[in-house]
């Protein structure tokens, strides 16, 4: 059960890394640490969180999504509900 637990917190510090190597800009990088608290997030909740304008959070997010590190869930109303995928499923 140990080993399996810090396997989990292991992929999870990669998957962190991963993307922090890709984020240069410091809202970005801090976007993409906030989806490992908020997993199923969006932009409103990312920028009130992290006390940055709601716009940069909604960039943020997008360009983690086209960088292939965040789901982009577009289906419900205007605001786009961003996904932590990777995350989810290494805990799951």
């Amino acid at each position: 059960m140990t080993d399996k637990l810090l396997y989990k917190l292991k992929a999870a510090e990669e998957l962190a890394e991963k993307g922090l190597i890709q984020g240069t800009a410091e809202a970005k990088r801090e976007i993409w640490l906030y989806t490992f608290s908020d997993p199923y997030t969006i932009a409103e909740r990312v920028a009130e969180n992290l006390s940055i304008p709601t716009v940069t959070a909604r960039k943020g997010l997008k360009s983690l999504s086209e960088a292939g590190l965040l789901y982009a869930d577009k289906t419900e109303n205007a605001s786009s509900k961003y996904r932590n995928y990777d995350l989810i499923r290494i805990f799951d």
